[in-house]
Parts: structure tokens; sequence; C-alpha cells
């Protein structure tokens, strides 16, 4: 026996029909209710102005739904069905397993981002382990003394641009003092090609956001380190 193939659309339209009766027979059924509790709160005078044209329709809809139901029931294709079921089958399927690889996506992010999380509470190592990662990208970084360098711990060159970086292994988020901090830094270095960012695991506040659009600074938090190392978005000139 050959077995039939069919569309998609093909399947929800047979499948429809038989919603279709059951929709009929429960709005029927609705308005029967409704005009019940019309009849005992508002009494017969007003009821009958109301409800007369629904009452008219009732029994047609009502017999429809049962004719639709049994046509549906006569009608029946069990190839169809075979395939409206299997056709429902790959769907769950399909969904269960979009629902996995978004989970496990989630979960990948969060462990990229929890490891630069680790590094809260530890500046130096932190610095360290950035500094080390822009080298594994091919930049010439290098990290400063700590002292006598206005707040830098990071100098970055690309191809074409000078950066000044600034790290806070901060868990609250950093304010706009010390946008402000690192913008006069970047005016005292006297170099119009240089460009400031300030790295904190924390976050930021929406006043250092708002200053930082200002000033040209650029802000990074723990999911921009994801970004640039991990998932190898180009964030920098």
């Amino acid at each position: 026996m050959t077995q039939a193939n069919y569309s998609e659309s093909e399947m929800l339209a047979y499948e429809n029909r038989a919603k279709l009766s059951k929709i009929d027979f429960f709005v029927g059924l609705a308005l029967d209710i409704g005009l019940y509790f019309l009849l005992k709160e508002e009494g017969v005078k007003w009821a009958i102005l109301l409800v007369i044209p629904p009452i008219c329709i009732l029994p047609i809809m009502i017999l429809a739904s049962f004719v639709n139901k049994y046509r549906v029931s006569e009608s029946k294709d069990p190839v169809m069905e075979l395939r409206v079921a299997e056709y429902h089958q790959l769907k769950s399927i399909e969904l269960e397993r979009q629902r996995a690889e978004a989970a496990k996506r989630r979960e990948d992010e969060r462990k990229k981002v929890e490891y630069w999380k680790n590094y809260v509470g530890k500046g130096h190592e932190f610095e360290s382990v950035l500094c080390n990662s822009f080298t594994d990208r091919g930049f010439k970084a290098q990290k400063t003394k700590g002292s006598g360098d206005g707040g830098v711990d990071i100098h970055l060159q690309t191809a074409t641009t000078w950066y000044l970086i600034q790290c806070k292994a901060h868990t609250n988020p950093c304010g706009p003092a010390q946008v402000r901090e690192l913008f006069g830094v970047l005016q005292a270095s006297g170099s119009s090609g240089k460009k400031a960012i300030l790295v904190c695991l924390g976050g930021f506040t929406k006043g250092a956001s708002d200053f930082a659009k200002e000033t040209g600074v650029i802000l990074w938090d723990s999911i921009s380190l994801v970004d640039y190392f991990a998932n190898k978005k180009s964030l920098l000139d």
C-alpha cells in the first residue's frame, strides 16, 4: 500500500475540523448558560428583548456542531490520523531539542561569566590574567608596576589604537567617579590617538554609563570579557 504524503497545512486543516465542531458546541453551551442567568437576574421582559435572536441561532449552532462532528468521524482518514500523530510527535521532539540547546547555551554562558567572576577581590591576579588574555589574542599588552601611572593597570596596543585600561575586581558596580578619574588620566596622557577602557567585574551604575557615553570611555563588565575573549566578538579597533 502506498503511503500518502501530506503537507503541514493539510494536516493542520484536517485536525482543525474536529476543533471547530467542539468550538461550536461550547459557544452554544455558553450562550445557554448566559441565557439562564439573564432570566434569573433580569427577568423575562429584558431577557425576551435581548436574547430572542440568539435563541433562534442556538439550535442551529448546536445541531451544526453535532452534524460536523458526525461528518468528521465518518470521514476520518487512517493514514492522515497517523501522519498528524507523527507530526505532533516530531514537533514535540524538536521543541525539546531546542529547549535543551537553549539551556546548554545559557549554562555555557554562565560558566564563562563565572570564570571572570572568580577574580572578584583578587585585583593583581585579575590584572595579570587580563593582560595575558590580550597577549594571547595577538596584541601587545603590558601590565604597569602599580604606581605612578595614574591608576592605569594595563597598556594595550592594537594595530590602530593605544588603550589605557583600568581594572576593578569589585563586587559592586562602578559609578561616575571611577569613569571621571580614568577620563582625567586619558586627557592628561596628551595623545588624541589613545582610548580608555574601564573594566569592572561588578558592572556599572546608570550614572557611570551615561558619563562614559559623554566622555568616550569604554566600559567592560564580565559579560563584555566573555563576549571578547570567549565568543570572539570584535569590541576593539
